[in-house]
């Protein structure tokens, strides 16, 4: 079965989708909220049609609508639907991660389609309604943190990337059935794991403190978990220098 940090995750995750709301998942870096949704998708068969969109700056509401492309006739365009019209077209879920990343045009976009199943789209003229079966579901990144281990409130309040978690929030939260995940406990991260990757269970304690190192080092430092468990490291050769030379002058004297 799944560690209890995560299934009480997912089962929060899956009473909030049965709202028949969109689902906004929050929470910080590498705790599970794709993979929540991913295991959601397979879980109601909507894993192999699934749409997902991973946002940025940099991405506009054209890419997202759809476009008027060249053919290879000259002079002649032809329409080119964007993932978000054919998810909603075609009825299939459509997961947007890091929402809180969208540049303003395509929050303006989501909004109809948050508050009553339509999508407009300008280019067109047309005003599509959702197709059985669409569902919306999206993921904001919280700052790494003790409030954010804890599932505490007021996690979100990190400056640079994070501090748009709770500008997105405040503009399309009433609009979402939120759920905030919870990081699992490094004891539960090596069970799973180690379930899923048997032959890997040895180099699974180092690996984990070298991704933690990473996280510390990019400022993503997670704080450990009083229900992880933790092992003495291993001896470095340094270490062993070091005792080899206490012991030679102990001889010595």
């Amino acid at each position: 079965g799944l560690p209890p940090t995560v299934a009480a995750n997912l089962g929060r995750a899956a009473l909030a989708l049965c709202a028949g709301r969109p689902l906004l998942l929050e929470g910080p870096p590498g705790c599970g909220k794709t993979w929540l949704l991913e295991h959601l998708a397979r879980l109601t068969g909507n894993d192999s049609s699934m749409v997902r969109i991973h946002l940025d700056d940099q991405m506009d509401a054209k890419s997202l609508l759809g476009a008027y492309l060249c053919t290879a006739v000259p002079g002649e365009f032809a329409w080119q639907p964007g993932p978000l019209v054919r998810a909603v077209t075609e009825g299939r879920w459509l997961v947007v991660e890091d929402v809180n990343m969208a540049p303003p045009d395509v929050l303006a976009a989501l909004v109809p389609l948050l508050e009553g199943g339509s999508l407009t789209v300008p280019s067109r003229g047309e005003v599509l309604q959702a197709a059985p079966g669409f569902q919306l579901l999206a993921t904001v990144t919280s700052a790494p943190g003790p409030a954010a281990a804890a599932g505490l409130p007021g996690a979100g309040g990190a400056g640079g990337a994070y501090a748009t978690t709770n500008m997105a929030k405040e503009l399309l939260g009433s609009l979402w059935s939120y759920v905030r995940v919870v990081p699992p406990s490094e004891a539960e991260q090596l069970a799973l794991l180690a379930a899923s990757f048997p032959a890997t269970t040895p180099l699974l304690p180092p690996a984990l403190a070298c991704l933690a190192l990473v996280h510390l080092a990019s400022g993503q430092a997670r704080p450990t978990s009083t229900s992880s468990s933790t092992s003495p490291a291993a001896p470095t050769h340094h270490d062993h220098h070091q005792e080899q030379q206490q012991g030679d002058m102990e001889c010595d004297e």
